[in-house]
C-alpha cells in the first residue's frame, strides 16, 4: 500500500526526493532488493552525499548476501558521516561475518562512542570478542547489556552458558 501511495506522489512530481527515498525503502522492506537499490541510485546520482539512500542501499546489498558491495556502499557513508550509529552498526556485523574481526571491533568501538548505553552494540561487540576467543572480554559486553537491559533473558542465559564453560 506505501509503495502505491509513493508511486503517486511521484507520478505528480517525479523528482520528489523524498518520496523517492521512501519508495526506495519500501521496495527494501517489501524485499525487492535489486529495486530498491536501483531508486537508490538514482537518488545518489543526484545527490552522492545522500547518506540515507547509501544506508538503505548498502542495507539491500547486505540482505542479498552482496557483503562486500554493502560495506563498499557503507564506506562511502561513513566518509559522509562518520558518525552515524545504524551504518556503523552495520559495516561492523558484516565486517564480523566477513571475518575481519579487528576492523569489526573498530567500528563497533566507535558506534558505542555514538550510544554508550545501546544493548545492540554491546551484544555485537560481544559477539566479536567471541569469535577472537577473547571470553574475559565478551563477559564484559555481556555484563554491560544485562546493564542497560536487566531484562534481557538471552544476555543472562549467554553469561551463564560462558561461565559455566570456564568452571567459573
Amino acid at each position: 500500500m506505501a509503495l502505491g501511495t509513493f508511486e503517486k506522489i511521484l507520478q505528480m512530481d517525479s523528482k520528489d526526493k523524498m518520496a523517492k527515498l521512501m519508495k526506495g525503502n519500501a521496495l527494501y522492506q517489501k524485499g525487492e532488493y535489486d529495486d530498491s537499490v536501483a531508486v537508490m541510485d538514482e537518488l545518489i546520482a543526484d545527490n552522492p552525499d545522500d547518506v540515507k539512500a547509501l544506508r538503505i542501499k548498502g542495507n539491500a546489498f547486505n540482505r542479498q548476501g552482496k557483503f562486500d558491495k554493502a560495506v563498499e556502499v557503507f564506506d562511502k557513508a561513513i566518509q559522509k558521516d562518520p558518525t552515524n550509529f545504524k551504518i556503523l552498526m552495520r559495516r561492523a556485523n558484516i565486517k564480523g561475518k566477513q571475518g575481519k574481526l579487528d576492523e569489526a571491533l573498530a567500528d563497533i568501538d566507535q558506534a558505542i562512542a555514538q550510544k554508550p548505553k545501546d544493548k545492540k552494540a554491546w551484544k555485537l561487540k560481544g559477539n566479536i570478542h567471541a569469535e577472537r576467543k577473547e571470553d574475559d572480554k565478551e563477559l564484559e559486553c555481556l555484563s554491560k547489556v544485562i546493564e542497560y537491559d536487566p531484562k534481557e533473558k538471552k544476555a543472562f542465559k549467554l553469561k551463564a552458558d560462558k561461565l559455566n564453560s570456564l568452571k567459573r
